[in-house]
């Protein structure tokens, strides 16, 4: 009795193991592409002993893209919103280009084998489409260039035409502004063109008011940094305005009367001459 059910694991552990084939290696979609801009996503897969039945791209469950190695022809694109694939697309590779806002969405590949395994397996992500501000650096208004102590900074920071809104932050030499500095505003969407199609694209503003005080001045200058963060866009988006004490000495030219180098280089050169017409005379 014992042999016949050591013979029964026998079998089931080796039609399990002979049925081991198709399996998902990786799905690469970018979380982030540039409204106008291409971006590429990746399928990749071991077939092991099966054989490839079929590779499919779906957006929001809808089949855009289909690879069959049997058939005649092996690859088919079917029309989406949003979607435009470059001729270059392969079993593991597609390139999406001309995005726009309608490209957002969740990409799935989908990979099905024949025999031995008949499986269909999946992997996904997510895309979503930015357009970018317009100027792509934020701007920071109304607010003077030199101050006193115990004047008060009040501007704005403004990020133009874009989508998502941007989300902005002041620094004062280089530390977050506390709440009480600043002053949020809700921002203005508006209708722009962009590359020939209109867009519902928004503007998004930052207050600041702060008095400076001692700890403001760094050698009499305050050093204003405005951020611009756009959804999960990795990219610097920043400008800076330089404001000094009205009080406080120039700064220090590389030439002219108030560089000192230029002064001990002029002095030199003085003593220098009078040494040699002393010495001149000393001979006459």
């Amino acid at each position: 009795m014992h042999w016949m059910l050591w013979l029964f694991f026998l079998c089931f552990v080796h039609n399990e193991v002979s049925v081991i084939g198709l399996r998902m290696s990786e799905v690469s979609v970018p979380t982030i592409g540039l409204f106008g801009g291409e971006e590429t996503l990746e399928c990749h897969f071991l077939l092991e002993t099966d054989d490839l039945l079929s590779v499919k791209w779906y957006k929001d469950d809808h089949e855009f893209f289909s690879f069959w190695p049997r058939r005649d022809p092996v690859i088919q694109h079917f029309t989406l919103p949003g979607v435009i694939l470059l001729s270059n697309s392969t079993m593991n590779r597609i390139t999406l280009s001309n995005l726009t806002l309608l490209s957002s969405g969740n990409y799935k590949c989908e990979v099905s084998a024949e025999r031995p395994s008949y499986r269909t397996l999946s992997l996904d992500g997510n895309l979503t489409i930015i357009v970018p501000p317009d100027p792509e650096i934020p701007r920071i208004n109304n607010i003077s260039s030199s101050v006193l102590m115990g004047d008060t900074i009040k501007g704005n920071c403004t990020s133009f035409r874009s989508n998502p809104p941007a989300a902005l932050s002041f620094f004062i030499n280089g530390e977050k502004a506390g709440r009480g500095e600043i002053k949020e505003y809700t921002p203005v969407g508006g209708t722009w063109e962009r590359l020939g199609e209109p867009l519902d694209l928004y503007t998004s503003v930052l207050g600041l008011e702060v008095q400076v005080g001692h700890r403001h001045f760094r050698q009499g200058l305050v050093r204003l940094t405005c951020t611009a963060t756009i959804g999960h866009w990795q990219r610097d988006l920043s400008t800076q305005l330089t404001i000094r004490h009205k009080n406080f000495p120039e700064p220090i030219t590389p030439h002219g009367q108030n560089n000192p180098a230029g002064k001990r280089l002029e002095v030199k050169n003085l003593v220098l001459m009078n040494g040699f017409f002393c010495f001149w005379l000393h001979w006459l």
